[in-house]
């Protein structure tokens, strides 16, 4: 369940972090997501995250 959001800023016009909260089962859970601008649209970031554990480790 998402308890909170909340968008940054950053010194580009296309790029923003929208920082995510909520809980997991009953454990707390937040992530970081990136949106960028293309067009005059705004799209999430999809790709690997470079603090993510590769399952089984």
């Amino acid at each position: 369940m998402v308890t909170g959001t909340a968008i940054g800023a950053t010194e580009s016009d296309s790029q923003r972090p929208v920082d995510i909260t909520g809980t997991v089962e009953g454990s707390p859970y937040s992530d970081r997501l990136w949106l960028y601008r293309h067009d005059g649209r705004w799209f999430i970031a999809l790709g690997p995250n470079r603090n993510a554990q590769p399952k089984g480790t």
